[in-house]
């Protein structure tokens, strides 16, 4: 309960039953779930003034297949899952158009619409180490990348705790999985658009 406050996330809980929580290292890296006593139209805010990032509890490790599903209305180069230190891998908004995953180099995929836009993004790599992005239900570039074949993050929103390297704008959702989840796909997009509505 904040009244007419600001409230802001400590803890973003692992839904998975896992218990890989995500955490604020400090006050001032907590992002704003609540403006003056209402909630952020699409989930959490991130001014991008202040370093705003969760640590997971543990490792984030994603091996061969995966699948992940998120939804945000960025502002400006943002990013979604980074190390808890240097550079590598990352996953980011990096231009209007142009959605990157860092890891022995970039995987970078185009867009039609703005990048910083309010949608749903869906990234899966399959079994022929194919990474496809898609963007409100529509593929939108597929890349092969054989290389590497783990992908290990510590950090959301952030990445190495660079001072430029943050969120900046909204973000509502984030589902992992350590599998293709091409069968399911549309459904889970699906679920977020109408909940997020």
């Amino acid at each position: 309960y904040t009244a007419a406050e600001d409230g802001f996330v400590n803890t973003w809980y692992d839904q998975s039953g896992n218990g890989n929580d995500a955490t604020a290292p400090a006050d001032d890296n907590e992002p704003k779930i609540v403006n003056a006593g209402s909630l952020v139209n699409n989930g959490k805010s991130f001014s991008g003034a202040n370093l705003e990032m969760l640590t997971l509890s543990s490792n984030l490790t994603l091996s061969n297949e995966f699948s992940l599903f998120y939804k945000s209305d960025f502002s400006a180069r943002s990013v979604v899952l980074g190390p808890l230190s240097g550079t590598e891998p990352r996953l980011e908004h990096v231009a209007t158009s142009r959605v990157r995953l860092a890891a022995g180099g970039n995987a970078d995929f185009d867009t039609s619409v703005s990048a910083w836009s309010d949608s749903v993004f869906t990234l899966i790599k399959d079994s022929s180490d194919d990474i496809t992005l898609f963007e409100n239900g529509t593929s939108k570039e597929t890349i092969n990348k054989p290389t590497p074949t783990d992908y290990t993050f510590r950090r959301i929103f952030s990445f190495g705790g660079s001072a430029t390297a943050r969120l900046r704008g909204e973000f509502s959702e984030l589902v992992i999985y350590n599998s293709d989840q091409s069968a399911n796909r549309t459904d889970i997009e699906s679920n977020i658009t109408s909940y997020y509505s």
